[in-house]
């Protein structure tokens, strides 16, 4: 579909704690991971934070830019509380589906990415009525750019691979600021 898909980014809303991180550390040739106490007060802050955005949409001022980044193209709402931005949604589309990612930030910190992708049955160009075959919801709070939680489909996913997903949410989102920056 697109490369944003392609990675098997999506959005769940629930609110499920874990209370651990993971963080990946070298030691002589090979990795060890190190789990660290997360404090689930913070992923429960951080997800009240993100509901507090979306109450409070109207009031913020809203940029919006047509961005590229899929094969039909994609756009992107920018929401500002002052001076600070506070939330980046963008749609990328494809004649297969499309993926809605969603970027929180408090303080200036990226702290929640969001992300749903929804497949379609058949390609847009085939008929006029999109029917939906599938969907894939992800959530995932960082604290200090590093993953410490990530829900998938409404399953917690395990520790061991938050390091490797955090490489991949930044990637994300450094492409994405890219885009907005063109």
């Amino acid at each position: 579909m697109m490369r944003f898909v392609i990675l098997g980014l999506a959005v769940s809303f629930g609110c499920n704690a874990n209370d651990s991180n993971s963080k990946v550390t070298a030691e002589a040739p090979r990795q060890v991971v190190v789990n660290e106490p997360v404090d689930s007060l913070y992923i429960a802050k951080t997800l009240s934070f993100c509901d507090q955005v979306e109450h409070n949409l109207s009031s913020y001022k809203q940029l919006s830019k047509d961005i590229g980044g899929s094969t039909e193209g994609g756009e992107a709402k920018i929401f500002i509380d002052s001076k600070d931005t506070v939330k980046i949604e963008v749609t990328f589309y494809g004649e297969t589906g499309k993926s809605i990612q969603e970027y929180y930030y408090e303080g200036k910190q990226f702290v929640l990415f969001k992300s749903k992708d929804v497949f379609y049955r058949e390609p847009i160009n085939t008929t006029s009525d999109v029917e939906i075959d599938s969907t894939a919801v992800e959530r995932i709070v960082l604290k200090d750019m590093k993953v410490v939680h990530w829900v998938q489909d409404e399953q917690i996913k395990a520790e061991n691979l938050y390091p490797e997903k955090t490489k991949e949410v930044l990637i994300l989102h450094d492409e994405l600021i890219s885009l907005i920056r063109q």
